[in-house]
């Protein structure tokens, strides 16, 4: 009897035990940013605010090339041209072997960026109202021999400028 008893003991303490681990949970992780410009100056990627995040330069199989990567700005300043450079100046593609690091060259309206800043909008022009400018960034000389996956993480600053 007392065996008995103690084998429905385990029995019903191990079912309470596993239907606890079976008990379900589900969750939901969420980030929240919000970015409102000021009203008279500002320089920010246009329709896509996630846009720097976590981007791609596609290789081409049929060019052997990798394909630019291209993202309209809205910018506007309401009394001065608009400026702008890249922190440290032009950025590179590396993947460990400076063998193979592939230049990035990176336009803004047309102008190159580099470590000096260089206006992007006059002032006087419609940046006033805002205007948008097409950023693209794409790569200079690939070496023959460059293979692997290539990063790179570079910031560029728009300012206010005479």
């Amino acid at each position: 009897m007392l065996k008995s008893m103690a084998i429905k003991s385990s029995a019903i303490i191990l079912a309470i035990g596993s239907s606890s681990a079976l008990a379900a949970e589900s969750r939901s992780e969420i980030n929240i940013k919000a970015v409102i410009p000021a009203s008279t100056f500002h320089a920010l990627p246009f329709n896509n605010p996630t846009f720097g995040q976590d981007e791609t330069l596609n290789y081409n199989q049929a060019t052997g090339r990798l394909d630019p990567l291209t993202q309209m700005y809205s910018l506007k300043s309401a009394t001065q041209a608009i400026k702008a450079y890249i922190v440290g100046g032009p950025a590179i593609l590396f993947n460990g072997n400076p063998a193979q690091d592939i230049p990035l060259i990176t336009t803004l309206g047309g102008v190159i960026l580099s470590d000096i800043s260089q206006e992007i909008a006059a002032a006087g022009t419609p940046t006033a109202a805002g205007v948008q400018s097409l950023l693209e960034i794409k790569t200079g000389t690939v070496p023959a021999d460059a293979t692997g996956t290539f990063n790179s993480n570079f910031t560029i600053i728009f300012e206010e400028g005479a």
